[in-house]
């Protein structure tokens, strides 16, 4: 009995052991998940923290990226656009209310943003000091309708990271001067108001195109190297409407369209707009002529002040844009181009209007010469492993097409293949003249055939051919290969 009662006590000691350590292992685990998941709570906001940064820091690699690919595809002359930099697309924010509400309410018209993002450029033109300030006034030529007194905009810099990029902003709402002195800051000039001497000289202008082109004649040169300024974006690379047109009848159109004006049968229609130069960061003002060129087809010749031809404009979207920045109250009323009739969207001046057709022909028939004498290197013996490299590469590219020459390439070292010794019998591919040699006598008289690259003389299996390509705007120096001639592919 006794035995049985110490075996009870013993089984019960163990189990109270047991369960001990199983409450241990409990509290244990619970405290390893619990600091587990701390800990991975820990490292997703830690790699969420690396990843917003990494965002930011890409974000402004590309913004700064954008603007030096925006500075550097800058127009070296002129332009419709300014420079990135100091234009207000991507630099100054410039909210919707300002340039739908606010300003429309005083100028009348319906958007104003274009007009304001480049007039700004002209501004920072004018006044490049004004670009190191914290807040500066910027005059677009507004004013109260009643009273015409000067309205102006204040721009104020803030920090990007806060702002979505934008370096400034641009405050809600037209100033007077009064309020302007009051920030202490420098009331400045309209472009507009600079531009008042050169919008004087258009009666003298209309006077000049409207005398005899002998007496007045125009400084063009060369019609083909006038540069065009048509409308580029995906609709037209789709559908586009070219007039094609010879430089000889350019320059008798716009004769008689001159001829036409000093008689009086035709209106002169003068608009000024302004270019820019991104480079220089300057702008200018330019004369639009709009001339017929043929039936229903307007385009506009741009003059300077010098009556230079700088460029011919095609889309009146465009020059209304340059127009309004010289005169921003026909935004809201303009009929400058009311009589505007086009529909062509570019137009291309040639010499010759097969000049591009015979470019073309003349490229097919090199392509066919060139084309057959790599069919002739294919289907020569070759002579060493150099040579059947060369075969190999020349039948790659003629029947397997770019990619697989570019595989080719892959797998061929220059430095294990052996190269060919400068002496021995070749085949001279050269542009200067055609020749025909043989150091080896022929078993038989030697006949000539025309293959279209130059002259082929069959000859024996050692023989040596000289053969020159029709290539003679194509300067490069000789190419020597030895084919031996096989008789029998002749």
């Amino acid at each position: 009995m006794t035995e049985l009662v110490f075996e009870g006590h013993r089984q019960l000691e163990e189990q109270r052991k047991l369960t001990k350590a199983a409450q241990n292992m409990f509290k244990q685990s619970f405290v390893h998940n619990k600091v587990s998941s701390a800990m991975m709570e820990e490292e997703k906001e830690y790699d969420a923290k690396s990843k917003r940064r990494n965002q930011r820091k890409t974000k402004k690699k590309k913004m700064r990226k954008s603007f030096a690919d925006l500075e550097s595809q800058c127009d070296p002359g002129s332009s419709y656009d300014p420079s990135p930099l100091h234009r207000g697309r991507r630099h100054i924010d410039i909210s919707k209310r300002m340039t739908r509400d606010i300003v429309p309410s005083v100028m009348g018209g319906s958007d104003w943003f274009k007009f304001m993002e480049k007039a700004i450029a002209m501004q920072m033109d004018d006044y490049p000091l004004n670009m190191g300030q914290d807040m500066m006034a910027i005059h677009f030529d507004f004013c109260d309708s009643k009273t015409e007194e000067p309205l102006y905009c204040i721009v104020e810099k803030q920090d990007p990271k806060e702002h979505r990029g934008f370096a400034r902003k641009m405050h809600d709402g037209l100033f007077t001067a009064n309020d302007i002195k009051a920030y202490s800051m420098e009331i400045p000039i309209s472009s507009q108001q600079k531009f008042q001497g050169e919008l004087a000289r258009m009666d003298e202008m209309k006077r000049f195109l409207m005398q005899s082109p002998r007496k007045a004649p125009l400084a063009i040169g060369d019609w083909r190297s006038v540069k065009v300024f048509a409308r580029k974006n995906k609709k037209y690379n789709k559908e586009r409407m070219v007039l094609y047109v010879q430089d000889q009848t350019m320059n008798d159109r716009i004769h008689q369209f001159r001829r036409n004006l000093a008689s009086k049968m035709t209106d002169l229609r003068l608009v000024p707009m302004v270019m820019f130069n991104g480079n220089s960061k300057s702008h200018w003002i330019e004369w639009l002529w709009i001339v017929r060129i043929a039936e229903d087809t307007d385009i506009g010749i741009a003059l300077n002040h010098r009556m230079e031809v700088t460029g011919i404009h095609l889309d009146k979207e465009y020059i209304l844009e340059q127009h309004h920045l010289v005169c921003p109250r026909h935004i809201a009323e303009c009929t400058c181009l009311d009589d505007w009739k086009s529909s062509i969207s570019d137009i291309k001046i040639f010499h010759d209007l097969n000049e591009e057709t015979n470019k073309m022909n003349d490229y097919k028939q090199k392509y066919y010469a060139m084309k057959l004498f790599l069919h002739e290197f294919i289907e020569a013996a070759p002579s060493d492993e150099y040579q059947s490299y060369l075969q190999q590469y020349a039948r790659l590219l003629v029947g397997g097409g770019d990619a697989v020459v570019a595989r080719s390439r892959s797998h061929y070292h220059p430095q294990r293949a052996p190269r060919p010794p400068p002496f021995r019998p070749l085949i001279s591919v050269s542009s200067s003249n055609a020749s025909i040699t043989s150091n080896v006598p022929s078993a038989s008289p030697a006949s000539t055939v025309e293959m279209g690259i130059g002259k082929h003389t069959p000859s024996d299996q050692t023989g040596s051919i000289s053969v020159s390509p029709m290539f003679g705007a194509i300067k490069s120096p000789s190419v020597h290969y030895q084919i031996p001639i096989n008789q029998q592919n002749q």
